[in-house]
């Protein structure tokens, strides 16, 4: 009897697991070799994070928790931050997304909107000090001014895109229940 209850359920899990680590490091890879070039207002924009906070946004608060896990992994793997930095802050910036997924009006159009503008600086604040807490020399001030703020108008203008892209995903993916 429990095995039949649990089977469903690790099924899911791995199914979700086919689609999830690769596009998770094909994004990672795509962010750290890809975006360089294309750079606004001399900032790159993070799509790790924007995903991370959609899909965080469509399926709740456990797949975005761990979409910022491997996520941040695979950033920390392809870049040259101490590993576990963009981990942990993805986490934290997943985990606080759910937060407007469960009590705001989850399909209004300005919701991933108004989250990524929020975690934006949060995100980078977060980084920020665990660069510091590691030992990286980091220009505080310098980096929230000249980084984050344009990086906030640039994660606003993208994210859209980038929701509907996942929703998409997030449609061809779920479970469905069936009724008979």
């Amino acid at each position: 009897m429990w095995t039949s209850l649990a089977a469903p359920s690790h099924k899911g899990r791995l199914h979700v697991a086919y689609y999830t680590v690769p596009l998770l490091l094909a994004l990672a890879l795509g962010q750290s070799t890809v975006m360089p070039y294309f750079r606004v207002f001399g900032v790159m924009p993070n799509l790790m994070l924007m995903a991370v906070v959609a899909w965080t946004l469509l399926r709740g608060p456990g797949e975005g928790i761990v979409w910022g896990f491997i996520g941040g992994i695979a950033l920390d793997l392809f870049s040259r931050a101490p590993l576990g930095v963009s981990a942990l802050a993805l986490v934290i910036v997943g985990y606080l997304s759910s937060f407007a997924e469960r009590t705001l009006y989850r399909d209004h159009a300005a919701l991933p909107l108004a989250v990524i503008l929020i975690v934006t600086p949060i995100y980078d604040m977060l980084t920020l000090l665990l660069l510091q807490l590691t030992g990286q020399r980091v220009e505080v001030l310098g980096s929230l001014l000249y980084f984050t703020l344009p990086a906030t108008v640039i994660h606003v203008v993208l994210m859209l895109p980038v929701y509907h892209a996942l929703a998409w995903l997030h449609r061809t993916t779920r479970r469905r229940e069936v009724h008979l």
